[in-house]
């Protein structure tokens, strides 16, 4: 038996599909599975790219945030030795203000034009 609009392939004893569009030519069905195919890769090739950078970035900023951490551990450190340690804050204004005790001789160098590092101070 014939399906109006069917191809002559299935006069042959060839099986009818059970579902044809009339008006769907056989080669476009491959057509737009390759467009759908490009359009997909369009979309996704750029957004892994983008995906890779933001991981970088993130990885970046994580750093920075263990980095910053530290330096906080190290200014609480800084602060409660000031907060604490009268010798500690003696030592800070002193490098601090460039001051010495009387009878003391000071050592200065025209390099050395920075605040006193947390270093000086702790130690």
């Amino acid at each position: 038996m014939r399906i109006p609009g069917g191809s002559e392939r299935e006069g042959r004893g060839g099986s009818t599909p059970p579902f044809r569009f009339r008006w769907f030519p056989d080669g476009l069905l491959a057509v737009l599975l390759l467009y759908g195919i490009v359009l997909l890769f369009r979309d996704i090739l750029p957004a892994r790219r983008e995906l890779v950078a933001l991981d970088r970035e993130a990885a970046r900023l994580e750093k920075r945030v263990q980095a910053l951490s530290s330096e906080e551990r190290r200014l609480g450190a800084f602060a409660d030795a000031l907060r604490r340690d009268p010798q500690a804050l003696e030592r800070f204004l002193r490098l601090q203000f460039r001051s010495h005790r009387p009878g003391e001789k000071v050592l200065r160098f025209e390099e050395d034009g920075e605040d006193p590092s947390v270093e000086d101070v702790l130690r």
